[in-house]
Order: structure tokens, then sequence, then C-alpha cells
């Protein structure tokens, strides 16, 4: 599945990855009312795949996930990419 965006013209570039829905419309929307830009993606998987091709500063990600976990997402953006990770 592609990443959505919700992009504003300037401000960090966050990815918000979260398997619900739910939660990941509310925090790409406050994420945008602060002046960020912010993607999202619904799975771990689904953010390895945009974090080469896009200028992530940060990762906001949920630790349950079916798949790939957030806690094995966060290592693998560590060891790839220079994003800041939160879980």
């Amino acid at each position: 599945m592609e990443p959505s965006a919700t992009e504003n013209e300037s401000g960090p570039l966050v990815l918000v990855v979260d398997d619900d829905d739910d939660i990941r419309d509310i925090l790409a929307y406050g994420i945008s009312a602060s002046g960020c830009r912010c993607l999202t993606a619904n799975s771990a998987e689904s953010a390895l795949e945009v974090l080469p091709a896009r200028q992530i500063e940060v990762v906001i990600s949920d630790i349950h996930m079916e798949g790939m976990s957030g806690i094995d997402l966060c290592r693998e953006v560590k060891d790839r990419f220079s994003a800041d990770v939160i879980i």
C-alpha cells in the first residue's frame, strides 16, 4: 500500500507508522497542524519502502503491528537512515 501524505510547504518531514487508521489520522492531523510535513504508513514494511525515497527527519511508530514490530523498525531506521525515531 502506498503511504499517504499530508504535506505543508515547509517544516520537518515526519513519518507516522501505525496499523490503526484512526491513530494514524489523528497523529497526522496534529503534526500537520503544528507546521510539519507528514507522511503516513500502515506498516513497518511500508515505511521501509518510503524511507529511502524521502528525507524523513522523524519516524513516529506504534510498537505492536502485524508483521515487523515498531522495535524492529526502529532498529532498521537507526542502522540505515539518519531519521530520529519516537516509539
